[in-house]
């Protein structure tokens, strides 16, 4: 469900435009003078109902704008052009949303203040409801009002749900993102990004389900070699045991209809489902030599998938050997159908298809490899403020970029460059209410980034690095390794027995602590992270211990302030340049263990 920031935006769009269209064509008269806080849904009902009827209203609306919306508002109110009324089954209701099947696809749909299980109990599954999906926040949600359907489900009807429901789960067809449900809504949006005033398709909700190991198998860290091996025949099984072909006619056919139709749900090609195989290859070459829309996927490729994309062009017939191919960045080139691969005895042949080596060369003659670099840079500059600074909004983000970089940003750009990674499932951030966040906070449902917020208004403004200072912080691993933090690796060194054994240990612990620190944790919870029966601590140790902690604890750059220390804080604190409003998490010494309790490591 959505947080209450989100669902008070949400009425207040709905209602204004529920206000607007009530007014316009007095469908409730009743309703002229109400503020709509209470009102029942069967009053409002028929003024949706309208809304729904055609988009008319709702263009009638953006273009008087009476509420005087700002462009993101507004923009969310043309979204829900892309409705879709009728009968839905609803199938399941799982953690982050409900199934519901409607005779084409299967969406997930997400409640607003309340889950859709808590409306409607898992008992009852399937079921049918009447009413409206609509997008809202990258999500699917409802208009407000369902409406139960007098038709009960008998076994066949019920069992023919949950076979549909079986299938669109296994094949990973279910729509739960506002992207993928505008698609397969009809209604055209407009979706694309501007660069010197060229337009193209934007690229995001197939991206996450491209980001897919194509073997399924996860690497064994106790048997490293054992899974290589397996994970090398699974790539064998997936090769194509022909000669080399370099049409994509050719190339397709000689997969399976089933892989067929996987690739064209890469492509969101819903109507490939229904096609024979020849018709289906038909389809995935017109998108596949699209430059403008491939040039948009090229775009947020890595740079090791460019450098190798470029190697299989170049070369015609990449030849590799099997037990090397582990190392090479193969999913998504494959799954978007850049390269194919074959297999020859002991060797591995790759092949771009002509088609896309030509779409490739036209890129490479024009502003893509400049626009990719700027892609790539804004995505690092992202990564290093959220793992900083914990949260960041656009506008002060463009100007932490613009600071640094010859090509400038701005706050829409920010928002159209960063989604890409975020839904190719690669970033450590998320795009959250005008703000760029850590993934971290999603745990929470993002409920702490307005405590952040909040908390920023009591502190001194972010603390400002070089930019090779800052840009350090893009790796995930990174931290400043004070005093503090090399005084407490020494004592774990000298003092866990399993260090001989295991000579990453301490440092991996000492890692885990940094790491909680930066997130606010307590000095409590730091020490629960300790094992008593494995560190073996008496008294003074533990108090040594602590005290080790603690001056970790001090030294730690913490999101949620600013960037600063607890240390600088106080120090700053004693000058008089930030109230003692207890909103800065400041830590200074910790009490000593009390005889008999020792920290314990979970």
């Amino acid at each position: 469900m959505l947080n209450k920031k989100q669902v008070d935006r949400f009425y207040r769009l709905l209602f204004s435009l529920v206000i607007y269209t009530n007014k316009k064509y007095r469908i409730n008269t009743k309703l002229l003078h109400e503020n709509y806080t209470s009102v029942k849904a069967r009053d409002v009902h028929p003024i949706l109902e309208e809304i729904w009827k055609n988009n008319v209203v709702i263009d009638e609306y953006l273009a008087e704008n009476p509420d005087g919306f700002d462009s993101r508002d507004l923009a969310v109110i043309s979204d829900w052009k892309n409705h879709i009324t009728g009968v839905f089954v609803v199938v399941d209701h799982l953690r982050a949303y409900s199934v519901f099947l409607s005779d084409k696809n299967a969406f997930g749909v997400t409640g607003l203040s309340d889950s859709i299980s808590q409306m409607f109990s898992s008992k009852t599954l399937p079921f049918t409801l009447i009413g409206t999906l609509i997008p809202f926040d990258g999500i699917v949600t409802f208009d407000t009002v369902f409406q139960g359907f007098d038709v009960a489900l008998g076994p066949n009807m019920k069992a023919s749900a949950m076979a549909d429901y079986k299938k669109y789960k296994a094949a990973g067809a279910v729509i739960s993102t506002a992207k993928g449900f505008i698609e397969a809504a009809g209604v055209k949006s407009d979706d694309s990004i501007t660069d010197g005033g060229k337009e193209a398709p934007i690229y995001a909700s197939t991206a996450s389900d491209a980001y897919n190991d194509d073997s399924g198998d996860d690497f064994d860290d106790d048997d490293i070699a054992t899974s290589l091996e397996r994970y090398t025949d699974s790539l064998k099984k997936l090769a194509i045991d022909a000669s080399p072909k370099h049409k994509l006619m050719d190339m397709l056919l000689l997969h399976k209809s089933l892989s067929l139709k996987e690739y064209a749900r890469t492509y969101r090609l819903s109507k490939a489902y229904s096609m024979r195989k020849i018709q289906i290859a038909g389809l995935l070459i017109e998108k596949l030599s699209d430059t403008s829309f491939m040039g948009d996927i090229f775009l947020i490729l890595n740079d090791d998938e460019i450098d190798f994309l470029e190697k299989v062009i170049e070369a015609g017939e990449l030849r590799v050997p099997c037990d090397e191919a582990v190392n090479l960045p193969l999913s998504l080139l494959r799954r978007i159908y850049a390269i194919d691969m074959y297999i020859d005895q002991s060797d591995f042949i790759f092949v771009a298809p002509d088609e896309i080596a030509e779409v490739y060369a036209g890129l490479r003659k024009g502003r893509f490899p400049s626009l990719r670099k700027y892609y790539c840079n804004m995505d690092k500059f992202a990564s290093a403020a959220v793992n900083l600074y914990g949260v960041m909004d656009y506008y002060e983000f463009s100007d932490i970029y613009n600071k640094w970089n010859r090509k400038k940003t701005n706050p829409d750009d920010v928002f159209w460059v960063l989604r890409r990674f975020v839904a190719l499932g690669r970033c450590n951030y998320m795009l959250w209410d005008y703000c760029i966040v850590h993934e971290d906070f999603q745990d929470d449902e993002f409920d702490k980034v307005e405590d952040i917020l909040r908390r920023h208004k009591d502190i001194p403004a972010r603390i400002q690095p070089s930019k090779k200072d800052f840009l350090r912080y893009a790796d995930e691993e990174y931290y400043e390794f004070t005093h503090a933090h090399e005084l407490l690796l020494e004592f774990l060194k000298n003092n866990i027995q399993e260090a001989s054994e295991i000579p990453m240990l301490p440092k991996l612990i000492l890692d885990r602590i940094h790491y909680m620190s930066l997130r606010n944790a307590p000095i409590q919870k730091l020490l629960r992270f300790l094992k008593y029966d494995s560190l073996n601590f008496d008294l003074e140790k533990s108090n040594a211990l602590l005290s080790l902690i603690t001056d970790v604890r001090n030294n730690t750059r913490i999101r949620g302030n600013n960037g600063w220390t607890p240390i600088e804080l106080a120090e700053k604190q004693m000058n008089g340049e930030t109230p003692r409003s207890g909103s800065a998490q400041i830590v200074i010494d910790a009490e000593p263990l009390d005889d008999g309790v020792s920290p314990t490591l979970l």
